[in-house]
């Protein structure tokens, strides 16, 4: 109430849409792996779209088992009231109980939640953007209270600069700062994640999630006879050179597999552990659907054409090495095949049929790709409107 006082004889860019008066924002992880942490946020909204949208303070992303609760969320306005929104009053389109909100009133919120490791045993959390869009910050503060002698990523946005990190007996705290902030221009070219004032840390690693990866391949795998008499069909009796193997191999995997699953392979169905063999690429032929990859790397192996699968990003992410990795960067599998001394990329798992042997959709090339090995490799080869060669 003193701080909506004070800023009602005296506001705090009064021109701004979204005023966030003050933020604060606490995080302890216990050596058992527990994570506790508490949000408070005092705000004033000023414009329609301010009302709409600003009033909603979000809550940390996390990769973990986490629970959260409202401790208060309450209306201030302008005449004096101070009004306390069913937190039953829920509806579709969101943020139903503070229908009540009108322009130039203030919202005051505080929010706590626990969070343990997901099954992988490892615990990621990104904090919520204290700038979005039309937004603009007196005071805000973040604390971290961590073991020191855990091992983690830890990122920080520029505006927060590294913080201030300070020893206290086995644990480490850090604790940044931002006051005076206002709105900024939106970086529209730079990742999402990076994009955000806030921070993130994690510990988990890309060799885990490489090896998450391996182990979801060695569930594919199968020494059935069916995948040797499938590749003998498709090529035929005629001698190729390897090169037009694979091509006549990929065009008939396309064939047989109408509909692709280009998640099959990511590394968020690999972080969701195995379990029995359900599916093999028999079981993807013959039920027409599935990843085209695996079945055509399978098919490679039967023609004693050593390949590697690689799942590559779809998107930008960061390129600051101290983010921490996340499951969810790499989702789509490619197919990375040798064939007579030079790497083939081949580029499967799309809508409609696979690109040719060497053709990569535009949004892949240039991208990072994940071998099982825990190896990241740029995505190459030629763009799919380029002209093909075709001897006659």
């Amino acid at each position: 109430a003193q701080l909506v006082a004070r800023d009602r004889a005296d506001a705090f860019l009064p021109g701004a849409g979204t005023a966030v008066l003050r933020h604060l924002e606490s995080y302890r992880l216990e050596s058992s792996g527990l994570l506790h942490y508490w949000t408070y946020d005092l705000r004033r909204v000023s414009g329609t779209t301010d009302v709409a949208s600003g009033a909603w303070t979000g809550s940390p992303s996390i990769d973990g088992r986490s629970t959260r609760r409202t401790l208060r969320r309450r209306i201030h306005k302008r005449d004096g009231r101070v009004l306390d929104p069913d937190p039953e009053a829920t509806g579709a389109q969101g943020n139903t109980e503070l229908s009540q909100l009108e322009a130039g009133d203030y919202v005051e919120a505080i929010h706590e939640g626990w969070a343990l490791p997901a099954d992988s045993g490892q615990l990621v959390v990104d904090t919520t953007d204290l700038l979005p869009m039309r937004t603009s910050v007196r005071e805000a503060e973040i604390r971290f209270v961590r073991p020191a002698a855990l091992e983690m990523a830890l990122w920080s946005h520029a505006l927060l600069g590294s913080g201030r990190t300070t020893p206290r007996g086995p644990e480490v705290v850090t604790v940044w700062r931002l006051e005076d902030q206002q709105p900024r221009r939106m970086e529209e070219g730079v990742p999402p994640m990076e994009s955000r004032v806030a921070i993130s840390f994690g510990t988990d690693s890309y060799e885990r999630i490489a090896d998450s990866i391996g182990e979801r391949l060695r569930t594919l795998d199968d020494d059935g006879v069916f995948m040797a008499r499938w590749v003998r069909e498709q090529i035929g009796e005629e001698p190729l050179p390897p090169a037009k193997q694979v091509a006549r191999l990929v065009a008939a995997v396309g064939r047989e597999i109408k509909k692709a699953d280009p998640d099959g392979l990511s590394d968020f169905v690999a972080s969701m552990g195995g379990g029995a063999q359900r599916e093999t690429a028999r079981h993807a032929i013959e039920r027409g659907r599935g990843s085209r990859s695996w079945v055509i790397h399978r098919a490679l192996r039967e023609l004693g054409v050593p390949s590697r699968i690689a799942v590559s990003e779809t998107r930008p992410f960061s390129a600051d090495p101290r983010f921490p990795p996340h499951v969810g960067r790499f989702r789509r599998p490619l197919v990375l095949a040798d064939i007579e001394g030079r790497s083939l990329w081949i580029d499967a798992d799309v809508d409609g049929p696979p690109l040719p042997p060497g053709h990569i959709s535009p949004e892949l090339r240039g991208r990072q790709a994940l071998l099982v090995t825990g190896e990241m490799i740029p995505v190459q080869g030629s763009h799919a409107a380029e002209a093909d060669e075709i001897d006659m």
